[in-house]
């Protein structure tokens, strides 16, 4: 299974009381969380917390002892909560405490656009370095 699709499903089943639903037509309704790209289909209405996955991890590499070293990948989650009688904060706290290293930035709801929470999620790939002959 790949890291998006494992980062999709482990935050889907994290947020499972949260997650708001798409509405694409009166019959095709669906949990509002998506893995970006692809672009999110124009002819949707939103209800509730929307959970948006950027699919492009950033990435950093660290040296360590032992001639091992150490990836972090940073996953980009924007939570957006479409319903204004509710807040992105429950949603946040569970992701921070599921995910101890994250950071999060709240964004406030305006005039113009609902309350949005912007998270990182930090994980960690240890793999021993090859050996180059020159």
């Amino acid at each position: 299974m790949s890291a998006i699709l494992q980062l999709r499903n482990l935050i889907s089943t994290v947020l499972a009381d949260d997650i708001g639903y798409y509405h694409f037509s009166s019959t095709n309704i669906t949990p509002a969380i998506w893995v970006f790209p692809p672009a999110i289909p124009n002819n949707r209405q939103v209800s509730g917390l929307e959970v948006i996955i950027h699919a492009d991890p950033d990435i950093t590499q660290n040296g360590m002892l032992a001639g091992h070293t150490v990836l972090t990948e940073k996953w980009r989650i924007r939570l957006i909560q479409q319903d204004t009688s509710k807040t992105t904060h429950t949603a946040v706290e569970k992701l921070l405490i599921y995910f101890p290293r994250s950071q999060c930035v709240r964004i406030p709801a305006s005039d113009k656009n609902p309350e949005q929470a912007v998270i990182s999620i930090i994980t960690d790939h240890r793999f021993k370095q090859k050996s180059f002959i020159h």
